[in-house]
């Protein structure tokens, strides 16, 4: 590539590419937009193939080195295709925030049109363009080496409030993010969710596999508990007198002797179906957990007890699986962003709820269906608001949460979520003849078997996963929650070969 941004090999030049992805971005509603649109220099890129622009963006964003433009472009592109859902326009309305607003307020804490003003610090570019420019380098340069300097300030602050000049280089090594302006500015659940989105990439690439793999996390020298998914022991339970029983790392903690006796004391309370421990209890952050045979293969139940004495509360399976991925895959954020479950209860309908600390709050339509979290400043609105019904998808990563009657747009800035109900939940879901047997899969990873009944069966683990699908063509594919909601829940998926 010469220094005009032209390649030598018939590649499209960046500045080209960048501006059909700004059309792109602006004008596309559906698959049928993107081919009206006179895109030369993406057809030279994809030979034609323009459905294929889908995954080569999904990968060149992931490969951006900064970490809020690769936010930013997440949110702002419509990528993938839904043509049940169009987009909304990219600025504020008098409807909703637009994705271009919602976008620039999570990577940046600055509003739409900020991010389409020229900085000083930023070449005399906008945010936006800059934005536009990465990706176009990183579709062209699938390697991910810079193409040419470019600045590497991307603190969230106007460029006017700017005082000292960015550096230069894009190198990863040499350039300390700033991100003081916005931990100081945001609210704390904005701030967790924001982390969250930071680590999207990781969490749906594993909640897409459904968390098939066997390996185990280590935090700060202490397991942490693994993904759904993955079975905690491939052993046969501990007896039941090993209830208390601590690992090398939680026997050493300040108050050990009190944790192992509130573990002991707590276990009698449990219900009747619940085994014995799986293994010795493991220090998680700030709890030590006991994991406990729930006779489901990689979904035990589990006792958690604070690393200070004088908390302690009993998670059922599925509400222990689905805490221990709050937010990503492999429970590294999960206590930050949710707080510690502070209450367990079935109400009079039936259905579930745990509470955490931070104001989370866990539901289930009834015992034993999967749990799906709804962030802390939405859970009033949503229980002023009965005709949605139990939520049916989490909120990550598309800040849009799914419930029976609708789906509520999530906020950024701590103002009042919205809500919008549907008359035909159902009208999404394909023919029943193309249903039967096959696999549903939510955007957030949740994904369901439908059994020659019609009734919809919770995959809650790897294995159940692979032996359904099998290599098979047995996925129907993304279906929104509140669709799948109107089938009559089942209960677990099983492997029939067992």
């Amino acid at each position: 590539m010469d220094a005009s941004g032209s390649c030598a090999d018939g590649e499209p030049s960046r500045e080209d590419l960048a501006a059909e992805l700004r059309l792109v971005i602006g004008r596309v509603r559906s698959p049928a937009g993107l081919e009206e649109l006179e895109l030369p220099a993406i057809d030279a890129l994809t030979g034609g193939d323009r459905p294929g622009l889908e995954d080569l963006v999904i990968a060149a964003i992931g490969r951006i080195e900064s970490a809020d433009y690769r936010e930013f472009l997440t949110l702002l592109l419509p990528f993938p295709f839904t043509p049940a859902a169009p987009w909304e326009q990219l600025g504020p309305n008098r409807r909703t925030d637009g994705r271009g607003e919602r976008a620039a307020r999570t990577a940046f804490d600055l509003s739409w049109d900020a991010c389409n003003r020229p900085g000083r610090l930023l070449d005399g570019r906008s945010r936006r363009e800059w934005a536009e420019r990465f990706l176009a380098e990183s579709l062209l340069d699938p390697s991910g080496v810079p193409l040419d300097p470019a600045p590497a300030d991307l603190s969230r602050a106007d460029p006017s409030e700017q005082a000292e000049p960015a550096p230069t280089s894009r190198d990863a090594a040499s350039v300390a993010p700033t991100h003081t302006l916005r931990q100081r500015r945001r609210v704390s659940m904005g701030a967790a969710v924001a982390l969250a989105l930071a680590v999207l990439g990781s969490t749906i690439a594993v909640a897409a596999s459904m968390l098939g793999r066997d390996e185990r996390v280590e935090q700060q020298g202490s397991a942490a508990p693994e993904a759904a998914g993955n079975s905690p022991s491939q052993t046969e339970p501990l007896s039941c007198a090993s209830i208390g029983s601590l690992d090398s790392t939680a026997s050493q903690l300040s108050g050990s002797d009190q944790i192992a006796e509130q573990l002991i004391e707590l276990y009698p309370t449990l219900p009747e179906d619940v085994g014995c421990p799986l293994r010795p209890a493991f220090v998680w952050d700030e709890l030590v957990v006991q994991e406990l045979d729930s006779g489901e293969d990689g979904l035990p139940a589990a006792m958690l007890v604070a690393r200070t004495p004088g908390y302690g509360v009993y998670l059922s399976p599925t509400a222990y699986s689905r805490y221990r991925t709050l937010g990503s895959g492999d429970g590294s954020i999960a206590q930050s962003l949710g707080g510690l479950p502070s209450a367990a209860v079935t109400l009079p309908d039936g259905h579930q709820e745990v509470e955490l600390s931070a104001g989370v709050l866990f539901v289930a339509e009834q015992e034993g269906a999967p749990f799906f979290w709804i962030p802390a400043e939405f859970v009033q609105l949503w229980r002023d608001s009965p005709a949605l019904g139990r939520p049916t998808g989490n909120p990550l990563p598309s800040l849009v949460q799914d419930y029976q009657y609708g789906f509520g747009h999530l906020d950024q800035r701590g103002e009042l979520p919205t809500i919008e109900l549907l008359a035909d939940p159902g009208a999404e879901l394909p023919p029943p003849d193309q249903l039967s047997e096959k696999v549903l899969r939510q955007k957030d990873g949740t994904a369901w078997w439908v059994g020659e009944d019609g009734r919809r069966y919770w995959i809650g683990t790897g294995g159940v996963w692979d032996c359904l699908v099998d290599g098979r063509d047995e996925e129907v594919g993304t279906v929104r929650g509140y669709a799948i909601a109107t089938l009559p829940y089942g209960g677990h998926a099983e492997c029939p070969d067992k």
